[in-house]
Formats: structure tokens, sequence, C-alpha cells
């Protein structure tokens, strides 16, 4: 999947109970069936290891630490930059840029 478009998800929570977690998981679902050639990454900032997603390549977390969440996003943005990235929650968007 080398050429393929690289879609990136942030997140604050992935498996939680509440409706950002429930709106997290079905858009990373859609977009993963919308887009089957798209490689698609859902990074979490509160779940250390958050579970897979059917059409989901990679599924990470930071376990809560805000720290250790923007460090992983900058080493993965500079070693591959992703063609999309879509911000769930308003806090996460300094991460993004």
């Amino acid at each position: 999947m080398a050429d393929a478009a690289r879609v990136l998800l942030l997140t604050p929570t992935l498996d939680g109970r509440d409706g950002l977690s429930c709106l997290a998981r079905q858009y990373a679902e859609a977009v993963a069936a919308a887009l089957p050639a798209a490689q698609v990454e859902v990074h979490s900032l509160a779940e250390a290891s958050p579970a897979a997603r059917a059409g989901v390549e990679e599924v990470t977390g930071a376990g809560g630490s805000r720290a250790r969440f923007v460090w992983r996003e900058m080493a993965r943005a500079m070693a591959r930059p992703p063609a999309i990235v879509v911000v769930l929650h308003a806090p996460l968007l300094p991460v993004a840029l």
C-alpha cells in the first residue's frame, strides 16, 4: 500500500461509551469502507491500545499522555505525511498543524 493515500483520524478517545468515541468508531469504519484503497489510521489520545477496527490499517493510542501523543504524531508526519487529516475534537487541532 505504499502508493495508497494515507487518511489519518485524530481523536481524543475511541473505545469509550461516549458520543465522541462512537462518532470516531463510525467515522473510521465509514472512511475505510468508502476508500478501500486508502491506508486509514486512527490515533487516539486516551487509550493505550485501542481495539482494531474493520478496514482500518493502524489503530494506536497514547495512553492519555499528551506529550506522547504529540511526539508520536510529529515523528509519523515527518516520516510520511498523511494526505488527509481528520480531527474529531478542536483541542487536537494544533497537533494536526
